[in-house]
């Protein structure tokens, strides 16, 4: 006779072939499938254990082998971070080296001439309403608005990243240094003069850096449709400001070209601080706090 258990449970029926048996598996996941990078807690995150080698990034639209835009220009800009600046630089010191030989480069004189004789009329227009506005004068006027509006706008954040890009329109002040002379009213070549430098275009240095800063911060600050339409703005005074320079005759075209590379080179160093202030003011409570940036209760 069997003893029964003290505990007074019975003891199952034996399983037979035709009960169905309880599945172990995670609800909504198909047998033989990975797991999905696509978790709940996983949105915003970029696996840190992802990895594109140099051989599995060429020729692929998707170098990480995800279909998520997002991973794939934080990969490409993790890799290209280094290189864009050093090119940059480059480009700029061999530059500066070529234009400070006495005269003009091959196909300056002639380019020049060309592009004054063959300007559209509204670009005209625009260029003798933007010219007055970045002048030894008017410029720091017009940086002060834009700073005033930016603070209004955006609050303390923004507004030291802009007045950081206002110390480097300093490097306008370059010209003195390399004494490149302007060309004259007739596209003629002529002796340098202080205080006439044309390398690089400060007015270039300008648009570029206060444009491309404000396009910049909008990413952060403001809707992605205002951002989207201030990075179409900023490149429409930056490519109408390069133009009018030189058919204005008051740069030669590697005055303007100068000045793209070097102001390319302090946005790259503006869009770096930009990214770093989060975490280079961690530690800092008072300075977040000012700044508009979370802090830690």
């Amino acid at each position: 006779m069997r003893r029964q258990p003290r505990s007074g449970i019975q003891f199952a029926a034996p399983v037979s072939e035709s009960m169905p048996l309880l599945s172990l598996r995670t609800p909504g996941r198909q047998p033989g499938t990975r797991r999905s990078l696509a978790s709940p807690h996983m949105k915003g995150r970029i696996p840190s254990t992802l990895q594109a080698t140099g051989r599995a990034m060429r020729g692929r639209c998707d170098p990480v082998g995800i279909k998520d835009p997002r991973m794939t220009r934080e990969v490409l800009r993790r890799h290209a971070a280094p290189v864009v600046p050093a090119v940059l630089l480059v480009l700029t010191v061999g530059l500066t080296a070529l234009v400070r030989r006495d005269g003009p480069l091959s196909g300056e004189v002639s380019l020049t001439l060309w592009m004054n004789r063959n300007t559209p009329l509204p670009v005209d227009r625009v260029g003798d309403v933007l010219d007055p506005l970045v002048t030894d004068l008017s410029a720091p006027l017009v940086f002060l608005a834009v700073v005033a509006f930016v603070w209004w706008r955006w609050g303390w954040h923004a507004t030291t990243i802009l007045g950081i890009t206002g110390a480097l329109t300093s490097l306008t002040r370059a010209g003195d240094l390399i004494q490149r002379p302007r060309p004259t009213a007739s596209g003629t070549w002529t002796s340098y003069t202080f205080g006439s430098g044309g390398y690089p275009s400060g007015h270039v240095v300008f648009t570029v850096l206060v444009m491309g800063t404000v396009a910049l911060l909008a990413r952060r600050h403001s809707t992605p449709t205002v951002a989207r339409r201030l990075r179409v703005v900023a490149v429409v005074l930056v490519a109408v400001t390069c133009w009018t320079r030189i058919s204005d005759l008051k740069h030669w075209p590697l005055d303007v070209v100068g000045g793209l590379l070097v102001a390319s080179l302090a946005l790259y160093a503006v869009a770096w601080l930009e990214r770093s202030v989060d975490p280079l003011t961690a530690s800092y409570p008072r300075i977040r706090k000012f700044l508009g940036l979370p802090t830690r209760p």
